[in-house]
């Protein structure tokens, strides 16, 4: 619609189904948050979120008594409780986690992958995104490909 970006379609969508999100972000420096927060003004969809930038933070919100590795080996299954606690933390009805995001790559380098972790009150699905594309854009449209992962599961729901 118009001048509308993905973050603004989302926050209508959830807010037309009465729905709230919450996310957890590792290495995107908040710019999830930023984005949901800018197209939320009312606060009536999203709850809040978490940036996580040290293995310990993921580690103490799980509540794992042994560090986690910040890389793209990340388990699916530890991005995905993170979703799930986020969505309970924070009351919300869905949540999404993503990242870590990996280092710099060189330009001839076979791109490597970013998770995306989707939670709801049936459960969390695990996706993956290619880190690739100009370095100046390649965080913002990992972000874009994670709202488009819940954007298109919302469509798809049963009412």
């Amino acid at each position: 619609e118009g001048d509308d970006e993905l973050q603004h379609a989302l926050v209508r969508m959830l807010a037309e189904r009465g729905r709230s999100l919450a996310i957890v972000e590792f290495d995107s420096g908040g710019l999830l948050s930023r984005w949901l927060s800018e197209a939320d003004p009312a606060r009536q969809v999203f709850r809040g979120g978490i940036t996580i930038r040290h293995p310990a933070m993921a580690a103490e919100m799980l509540g794992a008594g042994q560090l986690l590795t910040m890389d793209s080996t990340l388990a699916a299954d530890t991005l995905c409780q993170l979703a799930g606690r986020s969505r309970a933390w924070f009351g919300a009805d869905l949540a999404i986690a993503l990242g870590p995001f990996p280092a710099a790559a060189a330009a001839d380098s076979v791109p490597e992958t970013v998770r995306i972790a989707v939670a709801d009150h049936q459960g969390t699905v695990d996706l993956q995104t290619s880190f690739s594309g100009h370095p100046s854009m390649v965080v913002a449209r990992v972000i874009k490909d994670a709202m488009n992962a819940l954007r298109l599961r919302l469509l798809h729901e049963r009412p």
